[in-house]
């Protein structure tokens, strides 16, 4: 990486790829130019991306850049998942039998080396849930939004999709988002890495342990991870 080829503004970086990619970020966001089109990194404590904004060939001397989500801790656990998917079909509407959706956040716990399961104080409804803002974690004192790693909400009956309101509530900061679906009959699920309002999809197996009989939609997607 040739650093003459840089221009920052602000928060953000625009390079040339132009050999090996250095092991550091130098921005909150960077915009790549590569051999085999553009592409946008992140890095933030815990986890890095690289993927592909626009996929092409682009001749003369730069390098091919190669897609990469690399989470430094350990998978969150099969307990965790399963006991997400055990609150997700108890979730009821107060006074109802309907089910409705929950919201789950995931932290890394540095000092007991663990993963911890946060339930935010929230609104749910049948088809949308949103956390209460400016509400500390419910319960989990020492954690911040800002410490979330892994963002996760449930569907019943629903496939598990991003809708565009997903998409629009999701376009702000880093970090990991799932959606569990179909929860009572054959439970699946599916990820995605939000950069800044850029997504990518990846395959579960590179953030958690699924139990036996959960489906990850993006298991037969051609991703280079």
């Amino acid at each position: 990486m040739n650093n003459q080829n840089s221009v920052v503004t602000k928060a953000i970086t625009y390079k040339l790829l132009t050999g090996s990619l250095p092991g550091k970020a130098s921005a909150l966001l960077e915009y790549i130019l590569a051999a085999n089109g553009l592409f946008v990194r992140g890095q933030r404590e815990g986890l890095e991306v690289l993927f592909p904004l626009a996929e092409c060939e682009v001749r003369g001397a730069l390098a091919k850049a190669c897609p990469f989500l690399r989470l430094a801790y350990p998978p969150v656990e099969q307990e965790l998942v399963e006991r997400m998917l055990a609150l997700a079909r108890q979730a009821r509407h107060p006074g109802s039998a309907a089910p409705v959706e929950i919201l789950f956040y995931l932290a890394w716990e540095r000092a007991a080396g663990r993963w911890r399961l946060l339930i935010p104080s929230q609104v749910q409804e049948v088809y949308s849930v949103q956390p209460v803002p400016d509400l500390p974690l419910e319960c989990e004192e020492g954690f911040t939004y800002g410490q979330v790693l892994i963002e996760i909400h449930s569907h019943h009956h629903l496939p598990a999709y991003f809708s565009s309101t997903d998409d629009r509530d999701e376009a702000t900061g880093f970090r990991l988002y799932g959606v569990l679906g179909n929860i009572f009959e054959k439970p699946q699920i599916r990820f995605r890495v939000g950069l800044h309002g850029y997504f990518w999809p990846v395959r579960a197996e590179a953030v958690c342990r699924l139990p036996a009989g959960m489906v990850d939609l993006n298991a037969e997607s051609d991703l280079n991870i």
